[in-house]
């Protein structure tokens, strides 16, 4: 059995690894190695015989919780792994009790950096777990028929990989130099932002955009140290309790058009690869979703007037159908005289007194009329007070009137007896049918 003298030989003369000595008593440091007191920067030995090893080792004021005291012995070697905050490396270490030449026992340990080898571990297990995100949020995508309900599931599986606060989308309008919320995730206890966070002006955000276009990605370490108190971005996170954020931008043939970011993410905080791959299949959903939005917009507008068409006021009248119309109107138009025309000057002109009564119609109650058939248009008022009501019906009759070129039977009826929008339609269909009549009666001589 080697005494302290050989082993002190031994560590001094062939080891490159920190090795040091202590009372396991007293804790006090009997001997440190040339290698060790290189990381420690010590020069003398007078600098550390006597310290606590816990004091100058690992900075701590009581001997370290995760002292290996009561596991050492002569006869074994014990191994473990450890962490050293101070040093801020990944240590193996080797420890026994060695006896001195005058019996004393003596702690020793020998302690190998292990920091590249955990590090690159870390590495291994962070891409595996990043990669399954991704393959999870893909799958999710591609699997899930409803696009909204994909894009909250996939902020769902990214917020939790980084432990984040919540995790959402943005997306820019150029047209009008804004950017909105459009989907967000939040943890559990979270308050939800997205409808605190729209049409906001881009210049808020546009030191964000140079870090997108410069790095591909961007990030706020700390809110309070980072940003200017005064500015509105500041303003705008403190408001939201956001104190970190990381965020990739949605780029469109080299155009940012938005952003998928994290707050206040707990783990993986400047691992960016998640979130820039994840961005580029977000941008196909949103595409795709445009898309689809476009389709079901054309489907529902009347390609000659651009008002909506029968589609669309078959849809809301089915939505409409066991609601009581509290605070409802309903006006009904019919062209007069739509076929004599058509007869005597072409179709053409047809289609330009239709456009004229859309425009005319669409002017009074804009993004609320249809027109259901060849001649005949619905305007359907929902939450509207009868004072109001009344003054736009009277406006639409008088620009009937002033431009000259149209006919048409018009009636209206303003509910108050809670009846269903199909009842109140259908008083109102009754109306403009006697107005019909009155004009026909009156220019042809016939009822109809």
């Amino acid at each position: 059995m080697m005494d302290f003298s050989e082993y002190r030989r031994i560590v001094s003369e062939q080891t490159s690894n920190n090795v040091y000595f202590a009372n396991p008593e007293t804790y006090e440091l009997v001997y440190m190695n040339r290698v060790l007191k290189d990381v420690y920067h010590i020069k003398d030995d007078a600098e550390y015989i006597g310290q606590k090893c816990y004091k100058l080792l690992q900075c701590k004021d009581a001997p370290c919780e995760f002292c290996p005291h009561k596991y050492l012995s002569e006869d074994a070697t014990y191994t473990w792994y450890h962490f050293n905050e101070y040093l801020g490396k990944y240590l193996k270490n080797n420890d026994k009790l060695v006896r001195t030449e005058d019996g004393r026992l003596l702690h020793m340990e020998i302690s190998v950096d292990i920091t590249e080898h955990e590090d690159a571990k870390k590495e291994l297990g962070l891409k595996a777990e990043s990669e399954n995100t991704l393959v999870k949020c893909i799958h999710t995508l591609i699997s899930t028929l409803d696009l909204n309900q994909a894009t909250n599931q996939l902020l769902a599986d990214i917020g939790q990989f980084y432990h984040g606060e919540r995790a959402y989308i943005f997306e820019f309008n150029y047209d009008t130099h804004t950017l909105s919320n459009t989907y967000e995730w939040c943890g559990e206890g979270v308050s939800q932002e997205l409808h605190n966070l729209q049409n906001i002006d881009l210049d808020v955000i546009s030191h964000w955009i140079e870090a997108f276009n410069q790095k591909g990605s961007f990030a706020i370490t700390s809110v309070g140290r980072n940003l200017n108190k005064e500015s509105m971005e500041y303003k705008l996170l403190k408001a939201q309790n956001i104190e970190s954020l990381i965020a990739a931008p949605l780029m469109d043939n080299g155009k940012i058009v938005g952003f998928i970011g994290v707050d206040d993410p707990r783990r993986y905080t400047f691992h960016f690869d998640l979130l820039v791959s994840v961005a580029y299949f977000i941008l196909n959903d949103i595409q795709k979703r445009k898309m689809m939005s476009e389709l079901e917009r054309l489907s529902y507008v009347d390609l000659l007037t651009g008002v909506y068409n029968r589609n669309k006021y078959i849809h809301d009248l089915e939505q409409w159908e066991h609601q009581l119309a509290k605070h409802a109107g309903v006006v009904y138009l019919d062209i007069n005289g739509l076929k004599e025309l058509n007869d005597q000057k072409g179709h053409q002109a047809g289609d330009e007194l239709i456009k004229q009564v859309a425009l005319e119609m669409n002017q009074c109650f804009p993004q609320q009329v249809y027109r259901i058939g060849g001649d005949e248009f619905i305007a359907i008022c929902t939450r509207i007070e009868r004072e109001d009501f009344e003054e736009q019906v009277e406006s639409l009759k008088r620009r009937l009137v002033f431009n000259g070129e149209i006919r048409a039977a018009v009636g209206s009826v303003w509910n108050k007896d809670g009846a269903t929008v199909s009842q109140v339609i259908e008083i109102a269909d009754k109306e403009m049918y006697e107005d019909k009549s009155a004009y026909y009666v009156k220019n042809v001589g016939v009822g109809i």
